[in-house]
């Protein structure tokens, strides 16, 4: 390991085998994830460690000079503070993920709206939207039990799988040989789901699901920010609308400004409508006269 980022991290240097370097890299990502909570950018700290984490299929864990591994989880940091859509943010952590996780060639993420109704936010092929739609539509598979409760789900071998009958047929049919889903837990009690497929390995090791779940953070709190940026918008957009309906009303009915929000709150219970809708109303017809 490099010494740089063993004094940094304060891992301990272990000797070369493959083993023994597997096990190095599972302490460098606990001690990631603690340092992540504390103060900093994911971004900066990967960029000073510099280490980069490949993984060979019979030689198991190999450091290199160049980061790759760090490279990648900085790009996705990267996307939460740049000025661009909620979209792009998650597009480019969905194509980031499927170039850095090991195994997989297809991601997604998707939303569970507050009317039920699943919604792939972004995608990196055809095969997610597809896979997706069939899980949802069924209620059956590792995304849509991800999205019900189940914080993290891992298959390999899927023709073995035996949990969701209904779901497999399809899943093999469109040449998928193993799956991961996680959940994104997000503001008041939304969720969402990073979703991983693979149609070139059989195997989901627990490398993959440590890098995958590091992903699935970055992605949980761009959502979150989206979400907390739509609110604050939608309470400063109310606020404006009930101001102009009660000085509408002050005007026509010569009240203060008390009175006048007492008659907005009767006309909503009355009308069972909101009071944003009230207001609404009534500033679109005097824009309209």
């Amino acid at each position: 390991m490099c010494p740089t980022v063993a004094r940094v991290l304060g891992v301990a240097r272990h000797d070369s085998s493959p083993a023994a370097n597997r096990g190095m890299y599972h302490e460098v990502t606990a001690k990631w994830f603690k340092l992540s909570r504390r103060s900093g950018s994911a971004a900066s700290r990967y960029e000073r460690f510099s280490v980069c984490l490949t993984f060979n299929a019979h030689e198991g864990l190999t450091m290199l000079a160049a980061s790759d591994f760090a490279a990648s989880i900085a790009e996705a940091a990267r996307t939460l503070h740049q000025p661009r859509s909620l979209d792009d943010t998650l597009q480019t952590i969905v194509e980031v993920a499927c170039n850095s996780v090991p195994g997989f060639d297809q991601v997604g993420i998707a939303t569970l709206e507050r009317k039920g109704e699943v919604e792939t936010r972004a995608f990196t092929g055809d095969l997610v939207l597809h896979l997706d739609g069939i899980q949802y539509s069924l209620r059956e598979g590792p995304c849509s039990a991800a999205l019900q409760g189940d914080d993290a789900l891992s298959v390999s071998t899927l023709r073995d799988e035996q949990r969701w009958p209904r779901y497999v047929p399809h899943a093999q049919a469109a040449g998928l040989r193993s799956q991961m889903a996680l959940k994104l837990d997000l503001d008041q009690g939304a969720v969402g789901g990073m979703n991983f497929y693979s149609t070139i390995c059989d195997d989901v090791g627990p490398d993959a699901q440590a890098l995958a779940g590091m992903f699935a953070t970055h992605a949980a709190i761009a959502l979150r920010h989206a979400h907390q940026r739509q609110t604050l918008k939608e309470g400063l957009l109310t606020r404006k609308v009930i101001g102009q309906a009660l000085g509408i009303l002050m005007e026509r009915y010569e009240m203060n400004e008390d009175r006048a929000f007492a008659f907005l709150v009767r006309a909503s219970s009355h009308a069972n409508i909101k009071l944003r809708a009230v207001a609404q109303e009534l500033v679109d017809e005097r824009n309209a006269t």
